[in-house]
């Protein structure tokens, strides 16, 4: 029963809601008009301080920062020198050495060709071409050999020895990458006679590359020391990379070629983090101390920055230099005197015409530095613009509150009165209708007409009242039929020394539909045990109903007739005859020989029984390819070929309630995992085993309510 459409008139909501403004909104408007001053005056002073703290806070923290970023860029920079340094030291040592009689090395047109044999692969996240603004190609690369490219002019007859010998590098290229990906790029050598060898190996290289023209080339054979190169566009990827460097000398001392590693500033920055109010405004920088061509003057040339685009180019053309210029010329002169001596400080600056902190930090040589630049609005803005809301409105509040105050108050005064009587009345009447409904009057009523919620609340209790009489009534009947059917349930496994039995049955329903049972058949002549496990399609009452009709048949053929198909065809016979269309029952009936050792069943259309032989981790499935009972009446079932059972065999009889159980997000538990927990319960009791499998279904459901009912036979071989 609903309430009528016809009721209408103001809803409780704000009937509760003029109560409660008429008890606090006055004393609010009050005090705000008496304090209004007060505010106005600590909203600008909390302002200020919280402006001045927050940008003190910041400083401070950017300073940390900077100071744990360059120890990072520091040691990040000794590692890839220290690479460097034990890559020129297998080179020497392999161009030292005989050629390798059986070495091959695969030249960049091969690796164009997509050689099979070079197992070449992607991976676009961090190789790849920049072809331009937002287009990349990926480039295929090879970590199983490096790539050869000859410089214009070179023949290959010459150089294949040393090609050999730097093949032999491969191993250590590769373990030096696999351990420090997130800092090589490109690990490469060059020869004086033209040869130049990549890892990992790729293709993509312009006919007229000679890396001897390269300015890292040319530094090496003036200096002979280990250097940082410019900033260059690399010649494969069109990607901006440093190259860190040394020469290579032959087994005489002489210059024989430059190896090295390329590395991507930009990847190294994006890993340093600041906190996020900070990180959206914040310019993180790498710069060099350029002097100018006296060598007298310090400038700040970038080299990268964190949020960098870069948009290819040329290879053959130098990048564009920028320089950092501050906006006020006495802190630009500070910081390039810092810079000249090698100094590390901190700024508060304008930068692009943005107040902002300017702090940095010197790492690596004298002329690195990393600086980071963050708007001072970043730290204090969300205090300001708090601090400016809260006075404006302030300001809104003054204008207005003084000429509504009175009317609001004696308002208020009217409202309250009328408004408690409105709501007290038919509450109380309810309260007193909830009582009685507790001490068992189903036939309460109440009758309400306030034309709102209130009204609607007392015609659902009506309703309400009526529907739980009728609730309970079926809910005493439903207990008393869940106590019938589990009374039919076996209460105990039969006792036999050379078997350890258990049975649980789990219902979804307060009745249901799976059945198991053990049909005692030892005798003098004989030692046979029969074990029945059945599924009626649905569950409730009609499925408690057709299982109770099935157990009484059962038992009947059982009495009679011998083997698990006779008795299964009787069954199915007068089941079939009785049931409605739709209505059918899976059974699984298992015959334990004990003087044979045999195990003989057969299946009406039931999900099949395991053996678990511990001894020899194997699982064997006992399954029959016969039809539900209560189908055809006619059908014949077979009796399915024995099978031997030995001591410590678990055998493990289950409806499709396990293995079709699902969790929150839709998975099914499985047989997999059914006969993982088998596996790993193979000492304990046939009870507990059948409790653990009960257990990890319910698991492994994450508190989801059970779609079926769940039963479960464990016979453990003992002897």
């Amino acid at each position: 029963m609903t309430a009528s459409p016809s009721h209408r008139g103001v809803s409780i909501r704000w009937k509760l809601l003029l109560l409660m403004l008429g008890i606090a909104v006055a004393p609010l408007f009050l005090i705000a008009w008496l304090d209004l001053d007060a505010m106005t005056a600590l909203g600008a002073r909390l302002a200020a301080q919280t402006g001045a703290a927050l940008g003190d806070q910041t400083r401070a923290s950017l300073e940390r920062q900077a100071d744990n970023f360059a120890r990072l860029m520091s040691r990040e920079r000794q590692l890839v020198e220290l690479l460097v340094r034990l890559q020129v030291r297998e080179v020497e040592r392999a161009l030292a050495a005989p050629p390798p009689a059986h070495r091959t090395m695969f030249g960049d047109a091969e690796f164009d060709a997509g050689n099979p044999e070079l197992a070449l692969e992607s991976r676009p996240q961090k190789y790849f071409r920049l072809n331009g603004p937002d287009d990349q190609t990926p480039i295929p690369i090879s970590f199983r050999e490096q790539a050869v490219h000859l410089a214009p002019g070179t023949e290959a007859r010459a150089v294949r020895d040393d090609a050999a010998r730097l093949g032999t590098l491969t191993p250590f290229l590769a373990e030096a990458h696999r351990h420090h990906d997130d800092l090589v790029f490109w690990q490469f050598t060059a020869l004086a006679s033209g040869l130049h060898a990549s890892y990992p190996g790729h293709g993509g290289y312009p006919e007229n590359f000679d890396p001897r023209l390269r300015n890292w080339y040319q530094e090496q054979e003036r200096m002979h020391t280990f250097r940082w190169s410019p900033p260059q566009i690399d010649v494969n990827s069109r990607l901006m990379l440093a190259a860190a460097t040394m020469p290579v000398f032959d087994a005489t001392g002489r210059f024989a070629g430059v190896t090295g590693i390329d590395v991507r500033l930009t990847s190294l920055l994006r890993t340093l983090t600041l906190p996020p109010h900070l990180a959206a405004e914040a310019q993180v920088l790498l710069a060099v101390n350029d002097a100018d061509a006296t060598g007298e003057r310090a400038r700040l040339a970038l080299i990268a920055r964190h949020s960098q685009r870069e948009t290819g180019g040329d290879w053959r053309e130098l990048p564009d230099v920028e320089h950092l210029q501050l906006d006020d010329d006495a802190a630009q002169a500070r910081l390039l005197a810092d810079v000249a001596l090698g100094r590390d400080g901190t700024l508060r600056t304008a930068w692009r015409g943005a107040d902002s902190f300017c702090v940095y930090r010197r790492f690596g040589d004298a002329r690195t530095f990393l600086l980071l630049i963050v708007p001072t609005r970043a730290a204090t803005g969300p205090a300001m613009a708090a601090a400016e809301y809260a006075l404006a409105v302030t300001k809104r509040q003054s204008d207005t509150l003084g000429s509504i105050v009175l009317a609001v108050a004696l308002l208020i005064v009217g409202l309250a009165f009328l408004a408690s009587r409105a709501v007290t009345g038919p509450l109380d009447r309810l309260v007193a209708a909830v009582g009685e409904l507790a001490r068992g009057r189903f036939d309460t009523r109440v009758d309400i007409r306030t034309g709102d919620e209130l009204q609607r609340l007392g015609d659902s209790f009506n309703a309400m009242t009526a529907q739980l009489a009728e609730h309970t009534r079926v809910k005493e009947s439903l207990a008393l039929a869940r106590e019938v059917q589990q009374q039919l349930l076996p209460r105990q496994a039969p006792s036999d020394p050379r078997l350890d039995i258990a049975g649980l049955s789990v219902y979804c329903d307060q009745t249901g539909g799976d059945y198991f049972d053990y049909l005692d058949r030892r005798r003098e002549d004989r030692a046979e045990l029969g074990i029945v496990l059945g599924d009626v399609s649905g569950h409730g009452v009609a499925a408690a109903l057709l299982m109770t009709t099935a157990r009484a048949l059962l038992h009947g053929a059982a009495s009679t007739l011998e083997s698990p198909a006779a008795i299964l065809d009787e069954v199915n016979a007068r089941l079939a005859a009785d049931v409605r269309a739709g209505q059918f029952m899976t059974l699984f009936y298992l015959l334990c020989d004990l003087d044979r050792r045999v195990l003989r069943w057969t299946s009406a259309g039931h999900d099949g029984a395991w053996r678990f032989r511990p001894i020899t981790d194997e699982f064997l499935e006992l399954s029959g390819p016969d039809i539900p009972l209560g189908i055809d009446a006619a059908w014949r079932y077979r009796e399915a070929d024995p099978v031997k059972f030995e001591r410590d065999d678990i055998i493990v009889l289950g409806t499709d309630g396990i293995w079709d159980a699902r969790a929150t997000g839709g998975e099914r538990f499985g047989k997999n995992r059914l006969r993982e927990v088998i596996r790993r319960d193979t000492s304990g009791s046939a009870t507990r085993l059948a409790g653990n499998i009960v257990a990890a279904v319910e698991r492994f459901r994450e508190g989801a309510p059970p779609t079926d009912d769940v039963t479960i036979v464990v016979i453990r071989i003992t002897e």
